[in-house]
């Protein structure tokens, strides 16, 4: 005999509900050489549509020829 066991699934918001007071920050990067960044200009702009507040370090995408202003 097989019991069912009616389960729930968790709920979660969808993305275009993120809350306006998550803040999300993007650093520049620290180690000689390296050429990423967290985050594009582009990303920011998809994430902030989305309802987070960003920061972005200054220099941040430097390295990823990403100047501040882009951003």
């Amino acid at each position: 005999m097989t019991l069912a066991i009616p389960v729930e699934k968790p709920t979660t918001p969808a993305p275009e509900a993120a809350p306006r007071e998550l803040t999300l920050g993007v650093a520049r990067e620290v180690f000689s050489g390296e050429q990423r960044v967290a985050a594009t200009p582009d990303t920011i702009k998809k994430l902030q549509k989305l309802g987070f507040h960003v920061l972005v370090e200054t220099q941040a995408g430097a390295a990823a020829s990403f100047s501040d202003s882009a951003y």
